[in-house]
Formats: C-alpha cells, sequence, structure tokens
C-alpha cells in the first residue's frame, strides 16, 4: 500500500471495496475489443498483442486502484505526486499503442484512464489529464470515426474528480463534527472538574 503524508483524516475513510468495485466492472469492458481481434481471424502475433496488451492494461489499473490511495491534497509528498503521474501516463500511452496497433475497439481504454486520473492524481493534474484524453480520443476520432467519444470520455473523467471530492469533503466533514464532539467532551470534563474543586473548597 502507498501511504501518503499528507495529513488528510479522510485519507483512509474511502473504502478499497468502493473504489475498485466499479472500475473492476468496468474493466468487463475489455471483453469488447479483444472479442473483436479474436474473431478477426488474427494472425498468432496480433492475437497474443491483444491479450498481452489487455492484461498488462488491467494489471496496472487495479493496482493503482486497489494498492493506492486517492491524492487528496496538494501536500501531498512529490514522489508520490510523481509515481501516480508516471502510472497514468503509463496507461494512456498503453491505451494509445493498442488502440493504433489494434484498431479503434481499443479506444474504450480512455474510459477506464480518465477514471484513474479523476480519482488518483490531485485535481489540476486530473483536469489536465482529462483535457489531454478528451482531446486525443477527438484528434483519433477524425482520422478513423468515433469523434463522439471526445464527450463521454470526459465526462467520464469529470465525474471521476467530482466524486473522489465529495468523498474528501464528507470525510473533512465527519472528521470535523467528531472533532468537535471531542471538544465538548474534554470542555464539560473541565468544567466538573472546577465545580468539584470549587465545591471541596467550599467544604473545607
Amino acid at each position: 500500500k502507498g501511504d501518503n503524508s499528507q495529513g488528510d483524516s479522510g485519507l483512509s475513510r474511502f473504502p478499497r471495496g468502493g473504489r475498485l468495485l466499479g472500475p473492476l466492472f468496468g474493466l468487463v469492458f475489455l471483453i469488447y475489443p479483444v472479442r473483436a481481434v479474436l474473431t478477426s481471424d488474427p494472425s498468432p502475433a496480433r492475437a497474443s498483442v491483444a491479450i498481452a496488451g489487455a492484461a498488462l492494461f488491467a494489471g496496472v489499473f487495479l493496482w493503482l486502484m486497489w494498492m493506492q490511495e486517492p491524492l487528496w491534497s496538494a501536500s501531498a509528498e512529490h514522489s508520490e505526486v510523481r509515481k501516480r503521474r508516471a502510472t497514468i501516463a503509463f496507461l494512456v500511452l498503453l491505451a494509445l499503442a493498442l488502440n493504433l496497433a489494434l484498431g479503434s475497439e481499443w479506444r474504450v481504454l480512455f474510459f477506464h484512464v480518465n477514471v484513474a486520473a479523476g480519482i488518483m492524481l490531485l485535481t489540476r493534474d486530473a483536469y489536465v489529464a482529462i483535457v489531454g484524453l478528451a482531446a486525443t480520443t477527438l484528434a483519433l476520432g477524425f482520422v478513423s470515426g468515433m469523434a463522439w467519444l471526445a464527450l463521454p470520455t470526459a465526462a467520464i473523467g469529470l465525474w471521476a474528480t467530482a466524486f473522489v471530492r465529495q468523498v474528501a469533503a464528507v470525510a473533512e466533514l465527519r472528521s470535523a463534527r467528531e472533532e468537535l464532539a471531542r471538544l465538548a467532551v474534554s470542555e464539560e470534563r473541565l468544567r466538573f472538574a472546577r465545580d468539584l474543586h470549587d465545591l471541596l473548597g467550599h467544604s473545607l
């Protein structure tokens, strides 16, 4: 697990199971491009590239979503920021290479990369990645069709970014409420101690 020294009390409140369930379900869509290759009477090399590429993408994607924590704060360690950027960049390059080598069906991978970027990167980096992927999808669409995919690609990335920030805000609010409750208990104990001290002093 890649722990960050961010000082964000809400970090541990984002359950891995909830973070993984949606992306894991989304990986089912990898069946579509792999099936498109395998049903086109491919050469052994082409079939191997499709299977290995899909497995590599799924493995890196799940490692990022399962083993790492979202970067909630700009105070995150630079090493963590660089690691997330490098991982997202690798997924982008892999998705682009598979799209160029095997066909436009592999463009669905950009959806997964946008989700990972929106959840795992700092807000500024997430927006840069989302815009870049939408522009790439649009450019590829002009060449091979399906330029309209740029819109849902960007929308999914923006949704993921908004989702993780909402989770962070709720976690911070819960933490603030707990802190207020703790302070209230401490204040009540202090008041009780003062009253007891005054009572004992008066009795003496």
